[in-house]
Protein backbone atom coordinates (compact mmCIF):
# COMPACT_ATOMS: atom_id res chain seq x y z
CA UNK A 1 0.00 0.00 0.00
CA UNK A 2 2.77 2.47 0.87
CA UNK A 3 4.39 2.25 -2.39
CA UNK A 4 1.23 2.77 -4.59
CA UNK A 5 0.50 5.41 -2.36
CA UNK A 6 3.80 7.18 -3.51
CA UNK A 7 3.12 5.84 -6.90
CA UNK A 8 -0.07 8.06 -6.66
CA UNK A 9 1.42 10.78 -5.39
CA UNK A 10 4.47 11.08 -7.58
CA UNK A 11 2.38 12.47 -11.55
CA UNK A 12 5.22 12.86 -13.88
CA UNK A 13 2.69 14.17 -16.28
CA UNK A 14 2.04 17.25 -13.82
CA UNK A 15 5.35 18.58 -12.62
CA UNK A 16 3.73 21.75 -11.60
CA UNK A 17 2.03 19.64 -9.05
CA UNK A 18 5.07 17.77 -7.23
CA UNK A 19 7.98 20.24 -7.67
CA UNK A 20 7.02 22.17 -4.65
CA UNK A 21 7.85 19.05 -3.17
CA UNK A 22 11.67 18.43 -4.08
CA UNK A 23 12.67 20.79 -0.92
CA UNK A 24 10.79 18.97 1.55
CA UNK A 25 11.79 15.23 0.25
CA UNK A 26 15.26 16.37 0.79
CA UNK A 27 14.77 18.01 4.25
CA UNK A 28 13.00 14.67 5.48
CA UNK A 29 15.02 12.06 3.44
CA UNK A 30 18.04 11.87 6.04
CA UNK A 31 14.92 11.20 8.75
CA UNK A 32 13.61 9.07 6.99
CA UNK A 33 16.74 7.00 6.62
CA UNK A 34 17.74 6.78 9.70
CA UNK A 35 14.23 6.20 12.12
CA UNK A 36 12.07 3.98 9.64
CA UNK A 37 12.83 0.06 8.61
CA UNK A 38 15.17 -0.59 6.30
CA UNK A 39 12.58 -1.63 3.57
CA UNK A 40 9.91 1.55 3.92
CA UNK A 41 13.01 3.81 3.88
CA UNK A 42 14.22 2.30 0.60
CA UNK A 43 10.92 2.20 -0.59
CA UNK A 44 10.33 6.19 0.52
CA UNK A 45 14.11 7.36 -0.90
CA UNK A 46 13.15 5.68 -4.48
CA UNK A 47 10.14 6.01 -4.85
CA UNK A 48 9.09 9.42 -3.60
CA UNK A 49 12.81 10.72 -5.30
CA UNK A 50 10.27 11.33 -8.31
CA UNK A 51 8.79 14.87 -6.81
CA UNK A 52 11.93 16.75 -7.84
CA UNK A 53 10.84 15.99 -11.09
CA UNK A 54 12.94 15.22 -14.45
CA UNK A 55 14.71 18.31 -14.72
CA UNK A 56 18.23 19.91 -13.85
CA UNK A 57 16.82 21.56 -10.55
CA UNK A 58 16.61 18.18 -8.91
CA UNK A 59 20.27 17.15 -10.28
CA UNK A 60 21.39 20.19 -8.86
CA UNK A 61 19.44 19.65 -5.43
CA UNK A 62 20.62 15.78 -5.01
CA UNK A 63 24.12 16.92 -6.06
CA UNK A 64 23.35 19.72 -3.03
CA UNK A 65 22.25 17.42 -0.91
CA UNK A 66 24.76 15.14 -1.04
CA UNK A 67 27.65 17.04 -1.02
CA UNK A 68 26.23 18.99 2.50
CA UNK A 69 24.98 15.86 4.39
CA UNK A 70 27.24 13.03 5.94
CA UNK A 71 24.99 10.20 4.34
CA UNK A 72 25.37 6.43 5.05
CA UNK A 73 26.88 4.34 1.82
CA UNK A 74 22.90 2.73 0.87
CA UNK A 75 21.36 6.14 1.27
CA UNK A 76 23.84 7.94 -1.11
CA UNK A 77 23.77 4.98 -3.45
CA UNK A 78 20.34 4.96 -3.93
CA UNK A 79 20.28 9.27 -3.64
CA UNK A 80 22.82 8.73 -6.70
CA UNK A 81 20.65 5.72 -8.85
CA UNK A 82 17.68 8.65 -8.89
CA UNK A 83 19.80 11.08 -9.66
CA UNK A 84 21.26 9.21 -12.66
CA UNK A 85 17.88 8.06 -13.72
CA UNK A 86 17.02 11.48 -13.87
CA UNK A 87 19.99 12.69 -16.50
CA UNK A 88 19.14 10.14 -18.32
CA UNK A 89 15.93 10.62 -19.00
CA UNK A 90 17.14 14.41 -19.77
CA UNK A 91 18.88 12.86 -22.29
CA UNK A 92 16.19 10.99 -23.75
CA UNK A 93 13.76 13.67 -24.16
CA UNK A 94 16.66 15.81 -25.84
CA UNK A 95 17.33 13.34 -28.57
CA UNK A 96 13.59 12.93 -28.95
CA UNK A 97 13.38 16.89 -29.35
CA UNK A 98 16.31 16.84 -31.73
CA UNK A 99 14.77 13.74 -34.03
CA UNK A 100 11.81 16.09 -34.00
Amino acid sequence: MFRAALAGFVDLDQPELIEPYRDDYFAVVGDVWRDWSSAMAQDFVSGAYMVGVLSPETVAATDDYIARAELPAALRRLLIEGRDDVLRALRCQARDRQAG
